[in-house]
């Protein structure tokens, strides 16, 4: 699990910097940074043992968001205005993607993961 979290974080960090370097250019490297503030939550998280779980979660639904941007920027734009979506985007994961995804994969290891040897002794 710890190193599944790494990996989906190492990924949004990658479709960032694909983004800031071959993409739009033009966009500033503080707007790319600001895209990361994300994922760097939820490598604070992957740092404690009780709450990998919840950074796996966190980094999911973070990537799954910057997924549907890029989709919806890059690939299949709806229209001219479609490239503002990068703004609100960080916020969009921070605060609704990220902990929506750590909440259902705490839920999912409380439900389905096997007992810790701790919890057994």
């Amino acid at each position: 699990m710890r190193t599944t979290a790494i990996v989906a974080i190492l990924l949004g960090c990658l479709i960032h910097v694909y983004i800031h370097f071959f993409k739009a250019p033009e966009i500033s490297i503080a707007i790319s940074i600001y895209a990361l503030i994300p994922y760097a939550a939820a490598a604070l998280l992957r740092c404690f043992d009780r709450t990998v779980p919840a950074a796996l979660g966190f980094a999911l639904g973070t990537l799954g968001g910057d997924i549907y941007m890029y989709d919806a920027v890059f690939i299949s734009p709806k229209g001219s205005y479609a490239i503002y979506l990068m703004l609100p985007m960080p916020i969009i994961n921070g605060v609704v993607l990220g902990p929506i995804g750590a909440l259902l994969v705490w839920v999912a290891v409380r439900l389905f993961g096997k007992p810790s040897e701790e919890s057994a002794a």
